[in-house]
């Protein structure tokens, strides 16, 4: 891990980091390119920024 992550929390299901970093486009996409396998828990206006990307990618393949 980067000295700018912690690990706060870990069981056999999951764990939960927290970055201090600056979210720019690169790190969402990094993001993005998980798909399921992580959750944004916050900040908000993250959360909400992946979440419009995410429909924004579903309305490409909803009706296949």
């Amino acid at each position: 891990m980067h000295e700018s992550q912690q690990e706060v929390e870990r069981n056999d299901e999951y764990s939960i980091f927290t970055l201090c970093i600056r979210p720019v486009f690169d790190f969402q996409q990094e993001l993005l390119r998980n798909g399921s396998a992580i959750e944004v828990l916050e900040p908000l206006w993250l959360l909400k920024t992946m979440a419009a990307h995410i429909r924004s990618m579903w309305s490409l393949y909803k009706d296949v």
